[in-house]
């Protein structure tokens, strides 16, 4: 990692003091990642599997977009929890989690590509 850069899920603790624990939120949305991430893996196993197998460029190219924007939508997710992180931190004040989370969820509708989707949705899928 480089000089001034925090791993996603961030247990820093005050210069000398003991590491923090995950709380149980930080923890599920770890997990969430991950279980996305896993998913997006069996997509791309399942490319490579059509490729070997010479299917039509067509379904190909279908399930490679599926799993770009898979991989967008993790992106988006990650950028948004670290953002939370980052106005909490420099401005000193705990925020109104569910307004942030509101916030971010008209971001995300609005973005250039569909990445609006639920976490609930998502996790029902797998």
């Amino acid at each position: 990692m480089n000089r001034g850069e925090k791993p996603i899920l961030s247990m820093e603790a005050e210069p000398g003091g003991e590491p923090l624990s995950p709380t149980a939120d930080q923890v599920a949305e770890m997990e969430a990642l991950v279980n996305r991430l896993r998913r997006i893996e069996g997509q791309v196993r399942g490319l490579q599997k059509m490729i070997q197998e010479g299917k039509d460029c067509g379904a190909v190219l279908t399930q490679l977009a599926a799993a770009k924007a898979a991989l967008d939508r993790v992106g988006m997710h990650v950028i948004s929890h670290r953002m939370k992180e980052c106005i909490e931190e420099t401005s000193g004040v705990s925020l109104d989690r569910q307004a942030l989370e509101q916030a971010f969820q008209v971001f995300m509708k609005y973005a250039p590509y569909p990445i609006a989707q639920n976490n609930a949705e998502e996790d029902e899928e797998s």
